[in-house]
């Protein structure tokens, strides 16, 4: 993970490179919009578009999780959870490792 950068862009396309040779490695393709956000945790990529949160592999590039959200505004990661902040005001939590919604926290404003 250290020798990778990881790129987003507005063809939709998720990018993996080699920091030192400048090589592309891997294009995860998937998302329907341009790429907003990206996190990485462990050997695992967070990546926000337009209504959905991708997690995928960084060392193969398989898709682990497609997480529908609607109106994902930020996401962070806090150990082993994806924290969702969406424009409706809500917080959704999910884990990272299983995908599944832990917790919906409303009317945070």
């Amino acid at each position: 993970r250290d020798d990778k950068v990881i790129t987003g862009s507005s063809d939709h396309t998720v990018k993996i490179w080699n920091i030192n040779s400048g090589q592309l490695l891997r294009t995860l393709n998937g998302h329907a919009s341009p790429i907003y956000s990206i996190k990485i945790k462990d050997n695992k990529i967070i990546t926000r578009g337009d209504n959905v949160i991708k997690i995928w592999n960084i060392h193969d590039g398989q898709l682990i999780h497609n997480l529908p959200v609607y109106s994902a505004k930020s996401i962070e990661i806090k150990g082993d959870n994806i924290i969702i902040k969406s424009w409706r005001n809500e917080i959704e939590i999910y884990n990272i490792d299983t995908g599944r919604k832990a917790h919906t926290l409303a009317d945070i404003d």
